[in-house]
């Protein structure tokens, strides 16, 4: 009889803690609960193997906005332009925070890393500083780099095409580097680019979602020695927050992946060039104004 108490107590136990370690779907999108689907999502994630694509499926499959977890965090897909607008833009007050990140915010930034800082008074001061160098106005300052960097990149493309990736990061990087530390990068090789480099995997590798699954016995284990590790590295720390050598490269490639997609759209462009700018010059920033095919173009991308 007491083996019998035992068993229904441990029934008992286990139906608990389920329901209490069960994710909760309330007040979600249309939820993804076919487990091959979770299953390709966190390994084009884990593998780095376009998880667009995958995305792109589930988009055609649930619609334009759906969800699902990684363990206990909801994850909400944004498929659509207009729908990310509406909620990250008009509603930005409610949906554009960031998810608690302990390893990646709390351990390995002591909770000073703006970029993965929740919404709030601290995240409002990193942003008005970082709006002092980052504004409309102050980039005004950068355009000469900007204008060196472009024409050593179209120089770059048409002697090595089959290169295109390293030389458009470099062409990304020099401008970060020549901003902040009043230099060039010459190559990828570059000390501060390869530091450069490390620095933001290091930092973005722990933001991925469901990389931790115990964090809280991570920070018990190794307390703040881990964060003083990473207050060496402050000041390559604010280059990577600012991420821009990454989201310029992925914007040269996006654009350079919707020309070859859409030809004729690039034609139109090119047109324009030609008939505004002709073919003894480049583009300037003072060109913008006569151009506005090209800027409706880059406003796409």
């Amino acid at each position: 009889m007491p083996d019998l108490w035992l068993v229904v107590l441990c029934i008992l136990l286990a139906g608990v803690v389920f329901v209490l370690l069960r994710p909760k779907r309330h007040h979600l999108p249309v939820y993804i609960g076919d487990q091959e689907d979770i299953s390709k999502i966190m390994g084009s994630i884990e593998m780095k193997r376009a998880p667009w694509e995958v995305f792109d499926g589930l988009a055609k499959k649930y619609g334009p906005i759906c969800s699902f977890h990684v363990g206990r965090q909801p994850v909400v897909v944004l498929s659509s332009s207009q729908l990310a607008g509406d909620l990250l833009e008009k509603r930005g007050d409610i949906y554009s925070s960031r998810p608690r990140l302990i390893m990646a915010n709390d351990i390995l930034g002591g909770g000073l890393r703006g970029v993965t800082s929740p919404y709030g008074d601290y995240w409002r001061r990193w942003r008005k500083l970082q709006h002092a160098g980052m504004s409309a106005r102050a980039t005004l300052a950068y355009r000469e780099h900007q204008t060196l960097e472009s024409t050593v990149l179209l120089r770059d493309l048409l002697r090595h095409p089959n290169g295109y990736r390293d030389i458009i990061q470099r062409f990304s990087a020099s401008i970060v580097i020549s901003i902040s530390y009043g230099r060039r990068a010459s190559s990828l090789e570059d000390t501060v680019v390869k530091a450069n480099v490390a620095s933001i995997e290091v930092l973005l590798t722990p933001s991925a979602p469901g990389k931790f699954l115990v964090d809280a016995d991570v920070q018990k284990t190794y307390g703040r020695r881990i964060n003083k590790e990473c207050m060496a590295s402050r000041t390559l720390e604010a280059l990577a927050e600012a991420n821009a050598s990454t989201q310029t490269a992925g914007s040269i490639e996006y654009a350079l992946v919707a020309i070859m997609c859409y030809p004729s759209v690039a034609r139109k462009v090119r047109a324009e060039l030609d008939e505004v700018i002709g073919r003894s010059r480049l583009p300037t920033f003072e060109d913008e104004p006569v151009l506005p095919y090209l800027q409706n173009f880059l406003r796409e991308l």
